[in-house]
């Protein structure tokens, strides 16, 4: 896209969405809205020739070492492409949109709007339904959810703003909720329980309940418990003749 871009003679700006996670290797503080050099100013473009040119059950068997401090490929992935995009930016007007969880529209079209069950349309579902019954973190824990709308105004907006300024380069903005509007995990579980309790799925095998557990002993404990060992033994009780075919 960047490219067909630089091929356009009368583009007026271009815009890349990426993901507000994208620096989440970084030690705690202010995330800046700035593409920050890699360790020893790398070059990005190298890296991806470099993982592209290796065995694939090599790069399966060693994710974690070629990713680094990132918690997932999908960060790591977002963080090179950013890199990329401001290396190869040349003459463009262009900016970046960091959006943070995307759920549910605010307003427009109309409010709760979705079309996707990925990211948090896939969590509520999930709570809702009841398949989704522990959480693996502390209830206090921050989820920065931000609406689409917001984040198709945001793309909107930049791109206006970025034809208007004669100044080549790319602008970087989080498009996030957290610092003004924070939403603990617990009141967003809350909110999707109480919510299917008024307008209950059709399809919903379990009662939805879901607790968060801040450690992962706990975590595994409660999980054992109450869903791998009960699985366990309907597996092996429908393998007895008799009972499998009830």
């Amino acid at each position: 896209m960047q490219q067909l871009a630089l091929e356009c003679e009368n583009l007026a700006s271009h815009v890349h969405v990426s993901t507000a996670y994208v620096n989440c290797n970084r030690d705690g503080g202010l995330i800046e809205e700035k593409i920050f050099d890699l360790e020893g100013n790398e070059d990005p473009e190298d890296i991806i020739a470099k993982i592209q040119s290796m065995n694939p059950q090599y790069i399966a068997d060693n994710e974690k070492t070629l990713i680094g401090r990132y918690p997932n490929t999908y960060t790591y992935t977002k963080s090179m492409a950013e890199r990329t995009f401001k290396k190869r930016c040349g003459n463009l007007k262009a900016a970046i949109v960091r959006p943070s969880s995307i759920t549910a529209c605010l307003n427009e079209p109309v409010p709760g709007w979705t079309d996707t069950l990925a990211a948090t349309g896939g969590m509520c579902l999930s709570v809702g339904m009841g398949i989704i019954h522990y959480v693996k973190c502390s209830g206090d824990t921050i989820f920065d959810i931000i609406p689409a709308d917001l984040v198709s105004n945001l793309v909107i907006t930049s791109a206006y703003f970025r034809a208007i300024d004669p100044a080549p380069g790319v602008h970087v903005l989080n498009s996030a909720t957290s610092e003004h509007s924070p939403c603990k995990i617990s009141a967003f579980r809350d909110g999707v329980i109480n919510y299917v309790q008024y307008y209950p799925y059709f399809k919903q095998p379990f009662k939805p309940w879901t607790l968060t557990t801040p450690t992962d002993l706990e975590y595994k404990v409660r999980f054992g418990l109450t869903e791998q060992i009960p699985l366990s033994l309907m597996k092996m009780a429908s393998r007895v003749p008799g009972i499998g075919n009830k």
